[in-house]
């Protein structure tokens, strides 16, 4: 019975901690795969996520992440400097979770 019950709590945790991982970033339309920078300078970037979520920017062609964070009405923007290569490049936008400390019990068979 104590088996059980260790388990019913351990499955009410996460349910508990996936409910802070449901926020997503959105983009405008013109941000899509296939599109094209201006090179050698610096671009806008700027979408909706939650309110005050973390967004982190990462670019094939700088070495450092970019982080940035919506607002309280959820609006972000951030400038990336551009590469003069004529190469294909990637840029990676992501949410950067807040998640909280889920602490699972160990479950020890006797």
């Amino acid at each position: 019975m104590k088996k059980v019950t260790l388990i019913l709590l351990v499955a009410a945790i996460n349910i508990l901690c996936i409910q802070f991982v449901k926020a997503e970033i959105k983009l405008p339309a013109i941000v899509s795969s296939d599109m094209v920078l201006q090179r050698n300078t610096t671009v806008v970037l700027w979408g909706w996520a939650d309110a005050n979520e973390k967004i982190t920017i990462e670019t094939s062609w700088l070495t450092e992440i970019i982080h940035t964070e919506a607002d309280n009405n959820g609006d972000w923007k951030t400038e990336v400097k551009t590469t003069n290569s004529k190469e294909p490049q990637n840029i990676s936008i992501k949410r950067m979770p807040d998640l909280p400390a889920c602490v699972f019990p160990s479950i020890r068979h006797q």
